[in-house]
Formats: C-alpha cells, sequence, structure tokens
C-alpha cells in the first residue's frame, strides 16, 4: 500500500455531502480510502489495521467497531446492539469510518446519488463483490444525536429509515425524516 486517504465530513445532512466524498476520493492519490465522519476519532494504529485488513483480497470493505463516547450504560447499549448488527448484516454505517481500496470505489461508481443512505447503499453494493470486515478496534463517535433526540427515538428512527429505504420510501423523504421534518 502506497498511501492512505481519508476525508473528513459532516454529519449534518447535506445534500451534497456524497458530491464532497466522490471529489475527495477523486482527488487522492493513495491505494487506499478511508471516510471518517467529522464527530469521530479513529483508534491508535488505524493505519496498520486496516493495511492488515485489505491485505486479504476478499475483503472489499471494512470499518471500524464503535464506541460512543458517553459514560452512561444506555451508550453501551447501542454499541453492542451496533455489532450485532453489523455481524449479521454486513452493513456498517459511516460513523464507523468506512475504508476501501481506492480501484474498488471507482470501479462501483463512488457514492451514489442520494441525499441519505449514501454510505449504507455503498456498502450494499460493495458486500455483493466480497467480504465485509468489522474491526474489533473501536472508533469514537459522538453521543450528541442520541443525547438530543434520545437513544430509543434515535435508534428507532434509523431502524425506520433502513426499513423504508428496502421497501422503497424514495430518499429524499427519507432525509426529511432524518433532519427531523416530516
Amino acid at each position: 500500500m502506497r498511501t492512505m486517504m481519508w476525508s473528513r465530513h459532516s454529519r449534518r445532512i447535506d445534500p451534497i455531502r456524497r458530491r464532497q466524498m466522490n471529489v475527495g476520493a477523486e482527488a487522492a492519490v493513495g491505494d487506499v480510502l478511508l471516510f471518517l465522519h467529522a464527530d469521530t476519532t479513529l483508534p491508535e494504529e488505524y493505519a496498520q489495521a486496516v493495511e492488515d485488513a485489505l491485505a486479504d483480497h476478499e475483503v472489499v470493505v471494512g470499518a471500524f467497531s464503535l464506541a460512543v463516547d458517553a459514560a452512561p450504560t444506555k451508550y453501551r447499549i447501542v454499541e453492542a446492539v451496533v455489532g450485532i448488527r453489523c455481524r449479521l448484516s454486513a452493513l456498517p454505517y459511516g460513523d464507523q469510518a468506512i475504508f476501501l481500496r481506492s480501484d474498488t470505489f471507482h470501479d462501483v461508481g463512488g457514492f451514489a446519488d442520494l441525499p441519505l443512505m449514501e454510505d449504507f447503499e455503498l456498502i450494499r453494493r460493495l458486500r455483493r463483490r466480497g467480504r465485509v470486515e468489522v474491526l474489533p478496534q473501536r472508533v469514537t463517535t459522538s453521543s450528541r444525536r442520541w443525547e438530543r433526540l434520545g437513544v430509543v427515538r434515535t435508534s428507532v428512527l434509523n431502524f425506520i429509515i433502513v426499513v423504508a429505504y428496502h421497501l422503497g420510501v424514495p430518499p429524499t423523504r427519507l432525509a426529511g425524516w432524518y433532519r427531523g421534518r416530516a
């Protein structure tokens, strides 16, 4: 692996976020891309962990396990549920610092033209090509959204959005739900 490019982007829903990530990926000169949310921090030795994961050519995309930066037990439950979801579905979300080979990213056309779910859709397309690896090392993400909306409400809303996406609800409507506009 020559070098790694990573991109930090805001959790704020922005209809052009996927364009920003695609432009960053296009400008990257490295063999590996890592997309990192602005409110998420990488673990120590993340670069070696990514390199080791992608050394296995069956792995097409990876992400890290999730830690939330707040002490209450309810956040340990969120972390556990995310871990179970990732093991059962092989669908980590963008706040888990998605990484992959740059040629693979470009081969699948990058992030889809969606106002929401672009990370989810990318992983769905990639897992058809090979294995999704969720590393045991943890990224730490902000508890801000869970604190603002509540853990149960945030978790239920996320679940409803994923189910609705599978059922064909337009992503523009889903983005409105996510932003709190019905």
